[in-house]
């Protein structure tokens, strides 16, 4: 019996203590996982300070970045200063040049010197002022070539025979210059833009009539008519004013349905020149 009681209290004893052993470790997995918990949070804590660290430093070099450029732009800005005060310095300069050229100017040619009146010196400024005023606002055309066209043709040969629409050539060309006028074609081309004169004058031969046209291009500029009578010579012409493009060309043509004969040695001429060149 006591070897009986005795077992059964052995065997009490040790699930007991099993108990005791199984619930001690439980309480020591909990606490293992809290530390564990603990740990991944304050990782994950110093990860996210490490991450705004690291964008605070971009903000700052970027800001950097942007200082350095501003200085950039300043130091350039500087130095344009720099020129523009060089540039007026020289302004000021010829400013002041001008200003002795004008009163040397005015002591040539206006008779402005120290012993003039202050009257008298504001007077002719005054009037020196309008001219200039009017001078700018009524401006004279400008000739920028300076090249010069003027030419003299005749018609040496003849009676020439001429057909309906046909130019008339004059071959003999005793000026021309600037090369404008072709002997060959009897046409004059406009090498510079520009206002024109041109004459014409031609003397028929016989009983032959003639209408004639002064042709710009192929639009016609200016009519007259010579009628022949009774085998004598009747002559007639045309002046007109009229403004050139580059490249237009100006001649003479027979207008009538029919032929007509020009007289020649020099009795049928054509000239023209340039008056003023167009201004820009």
């Amino acid at each position: 019996m006591d070897t009986v009681f005795y077992t059964l209290t052995c065997v009490i004893l040790c699930s007991l203590g099993s108990v005791h052993i199984q619930a001690h470790t439980f309480n020591t997995r909990i606490q293992t996982e809290d530390v564990s918990g603990l740990i991944i949070d304050l990782i994950e804590r110093i990860e996210g300070l490490e991450f705004k660290d690291v964008q605070h430093s971009r903000r700052e070099l970027q800001h950097q970045l942007d200082i350095d450029d501003l200085h950039t732009k300043l130091q350039q800005h500087e130095h344009t200063i720099v020129s523009l005060t060089a540039d007026n310095v020289e302004l000021q300069r010829r400013v002041q040049t001008l200003n002795d050229d004008v009163h040397g100017i005015l002591v040539a040619d206006v008779g402005v010197d120290h012993n003039t009146s202050r009257t008298t010196k504001r007077r002719k400024v005054r009037d020196i002022t309008e001219i200039k005023r009017e001078t700018v606002h009524h401006p004279v055309p400008r000739h920028d070539t300076g090249r010069t066209f003027a030419f003299s043709a005749k018609l040496q040969q003849g009676p020439l025979a001429v057909v309906s629409n046909q130019t008339v050539v004059f071959e003999v060309s005793d000026t021309n210059v600037g090369g404008a006028y072709n002997t060959s074609t009897g046409e004059f081309t406009a090498q510079l833009p520009g206002t024109y004169v041109f004459s014409v004058a031609i003397t028929t031969f016989a009983t032959f009539n003639m209408q004639c046209s002064l042709m710009k291009n192929e639009q016609i500029m200016a009519h007259f008519l010579v009628n022949g009578f009774s085998y004598s010579h009747y002559s007639n012409g045309q002046t007109v004013l009229m403004h050139l493009d580059l490249g237009d060309t100006v001649s003479v043509r027979n207008s009538a349905p029919g032929d007509a004969y020009v007289d020649g040695g020099g009795h049928s001429v054509f000239t023209g020149f340039l008056i003023v060149e167009d201004s820009l």
